[in-house]
């Protein structure tokens, strides 16, 4: 977790979220503000909330205030006493804790007494019993591109018509050719040198490229390719002064299929009573797999309703 805890502040925004639409809510229902401020109505202080959860219900409007901690150690008395003020302070119609290491004897005592609902959240490994809810596989489908053939034509252009038109032997544009992806071109738009495989990839789409590609279905074979603006990749070569070689379109024979593949989980986080009863886990993926980059996907499962809800 980080160590400002809004990592951990979100984590639990979004196991709260998943149990609520379990609870019945619809997703209309369920408004989730992280650190969330409002003025106290006895101190008349702005005053933060770490998750603010403003529920919809048919008993009418609830404000349900969530403070978290994501420290090594169970959490003492101290806390629970201010989160009793603060309640008041607020003016929360619910509030609960949730600790990484859970809470102390008197903490819990002074929960209960002060209808502070307790919850511990915590990497599955650190729980030391069997209340587990199973592990969890993903099957995706990852695209796979194979270029199987390309093909590019040129023109020389001229920019003193007494000079000829620069040519490549047929030994010379085969090298080129197979060198997809040597820096050989240059960009006159971008101004850096570019492969060709960059160009080739700067006319395909790729809606076009997976078009009709069924996941578990069979390869598909297609030739995706363009005309290219004149003049704007031109070829790195000492010509004489003032000629250029430049591409005018690129082709390339392209199969492609989704590749089925099985991923667990990179991390695995339960949400608990302060009794120890398994609330949630959620499966934490590499947001890859859907397409995010540098991002975390998460998966909930809830396994019950507390009674304390």
């Amino acid at each position: 977790m980080d160590k400002t805890g809004k990592e951990f502040e979100y984590l639990v925004r979004d196991i709260q979220v998943t149990m609520q639409r379990v609870y019945g809510l619809r997703p209309d229902q369920v408004v989730a503000r992280p650190r969330h401020r409002i003025v106290g109505k006895q101190s008349g202080q702005l005053r933060e909330v770490d998750v603010a959860l403003f529920l919809d219900t048919e008993a009418g409007p609830l404000f349900y205030a969530i403070e978290c901690r994501d420290r090594k150690a169970r959490q003492d008395l101290l806390w629970i006493e201010q989160l009793a003020t603060k309640r008041h302070d607020i003016g929360a119609d619910h509030i609960a804790a949730v600790a990484r290491d859970g809470f102390t004897k008197p903490a819990v005592r002074s929960a209960e007494a002060n209808d502070i609902q307790l919850y511990r959240l915590s990497d599955r490994a650190a729980f030391n019993d069997e209340k587990t809810l199973g592990d969890l596989e993903v099957t995706t489908f990852k695209p796979t591109v194979s270029l199987r053939t390309f093909r590019w034509s040129h023109r020389g252009m001229v920019l003193n018509l007494n000079d000829q038109i620069p040519r490549l032997t047929e030994e010379e544009a085969t090298i080129l050719s197979q060198d997809f992806e040597g820096q050989n071109w240059y960009d006159t738009v971008e101004k850096k040198p570019v492969s060709l495989k960059t160009v080739l990839s700067s006319v395909l789409t790729w809606p076009v490229l997976m078009a009709d590609v069924v996941a578990e279905g069979p390869h598909v074979v297609k030739e995706i390719g363009d005309t290219l603006e004149v003049g704007r990749y031109v070829l790195i070569r000492d010509f004489r002064p003032g000629t250029l070689l430049a591409l005018s379109s690129v082709h390339g024979e392209f199969e492609v299929w989704w590749t089925p593949e099985v991923v667990s989980a990179d991390r695995v986080v339960q949400f608990r009573t302060a009794a120890g009863d398994v609330l949630s886990q959620m499966h934490e993926y590499d947001g890859k797999i859907v397409g995010a980059k540098g991002e975390t996907a998460f998966i909930a499962f809830v396994a019950s309703r507390p009674d304390a809800q």
